[in-house]
């Protein structure tokens, strides 16, 4: 059996899912199988570890994508950027003969794997879905049909064998349910197992006084995240509390008027209250990272699109940090299933403030975060992928 991996993007959780794929092989072997990893053309210059890790493992080959080809995907408009990375991972798996094929950003080839047909068998990682999405508004109920359809549609696909979804098995249940399918299955979502840096001391790199509690919102951040709400929240929580606060934004703002607006509220809220507001904004090394999880007080995660799990839940229950969670959707869920922190009942500036101070106040007892890491192992999300296409015949 020879298998395509198919991954073109580099940041985040990408060039992570590709490293597990990778320690997995390593460790495990290939039983015999044949693994080609069709990845970023930059792969090898952001991540020389990983692509010579690969390079000893029988039976695995490294492919790194043109980088005009690359260009010509990530220029295009939605719609476009779809047919042209389908067509993409076409290219490549005709080229190179697989068996079967597993994107794993399915999202991003989906509409292709709906209209068209091909020689081999497919298999990906679909991380919005349908079931979950708001439909409060037309725009929203135009986003929601779009997804319904486009699944209805790549599931009538006879080379689909499976699509994961990343650890919601009630969708998987529904969906499997409503689609008249058994494709869809439940894929936790990996905690990586990162280092901290030594010797950093996130008080001294950010100059927070030792008696403030750091309240950390990292990532991608923007609008979807709730990242103004959350800078306002610092002029909501009580007076008696606010010098008692350190708010830490850490990671980049990418749609300029979302950063513009992000800076503006940092400089109007720091002006009106005494919580301290830090904005590290940077991409910042795995190894700070995880000393950033390890050394804050509690995670923010209100994001707004609650049809999907977030990789910064896995984060802060590995490091023992309860989370200040969107009360609604999987993250509600999670959340509650493994008492992981404190929800709130509205991602605004005021029902941020009234979590933290919930969480600083009233810390979740009795956390079952282990028992989530264990769950979420890397080994546990490599076996199941790379696995998956062994009964393709069955």
């Amino acid at each position: 059996m020879k298998t395509l991996l198919f991954d073109i993007a580099i940041t985040g959780h990408h060039a992570e899912y590709i490293s597990h794929l990778v320690d997995f092989l390593f460790q495990e072997g290939t039983a015999g199988e044949e693994y080609i990893f069709v990845v970023n053309p930059y792969f090898e210059q952001e991540f020389p570890g990983i692509v010579e890790k690969a390079g000893k493992i029988k039976g695995v080959t490294w492919v790194h994508i043109d980088e005009e080809a690359y260009k010509n995907v990530v220029s295009a408009g939605t719609v476009r950027r779809y047919f042209r990375e389908y067509r993409l991972m076409d290219a490549y798996a005709k080229k190179l003969r697989p068996d079967h094929v597993f994107a794993l950003s399915f999202n991003l080839v989906q509409l292709g794997a709906a209209l068209f047909r091909t020689q081999y068998s497919f298999s990906g990682i679909l991380f919005l879905h349908y079931y979950r999405m708001n439909r409060n508004t037309a725009s929203e109920k135009f986003q929601y049909h779009k997804a319904y359809y486009l699944s209805k549609l790549f599931t009538k696909n006879p080379k689909l064998k499976t699509i994961f979804l990343l650890n919601d098995q009630e969708v998987v249940d529904e969906t499997n349910k409503h689609l008249k399918t058994t494709a869809f299955k439940m894929l936790p979502d990996p905690i990586p197992r990162l280092h901290p840096r030594e010797g950093f001391d996130i008080r001294k790199a950010y100059n927070i006084d030792p008696d403030r509690k750091i309240i950390l919102h990292i990532g991608s951040l923007g609008n979807r995240k709730s990242s103004p709400e959350t800078v306002q929240a610092a002029t909501k929580i009580k007076a008696s509390l606010q010098d008692k606060i350190a708010l830490l934004l850490v990671g980049m703002a990418t749609v300029p008027a979302e950063r513009k607006l992000l800076k503006s509220t940092i400089t109007v809220s720091t002006a009106s209250s005494k919580a301290q507001i830090v904005w590290d904004e940077q991409f910042v090394p795995s190894d700070v990272m995880k000393s950033l999880f390890d050394q804050c007080d509690a995670v923010l995660i209100p994001y707004k699109n609650v049809e999907a799990s977030s990789g910064i839940l896995g984060h802060a229950a590995f490091a023992k940090k309860p989370v200040v969670a969107t009360g609604s959707g999987l993250l509600k869920e999670l959340v509650e299933q493994y008492n992981l922190g404190v929800l709130l009942q509205a991602p605004t500036a005021s029902g941020i403030a009234t979590g933290i101070e919930r969480v600083i106040t009233e810390p979740p007892l009795h956390s079952q975060a282990d028992k989530f890491i264990k769950q979420h192992s890397p080994h546990n999300f490599a076996a199941m992928v790379l696995k998956d296409h062994l009964d393709i015949n069955s």
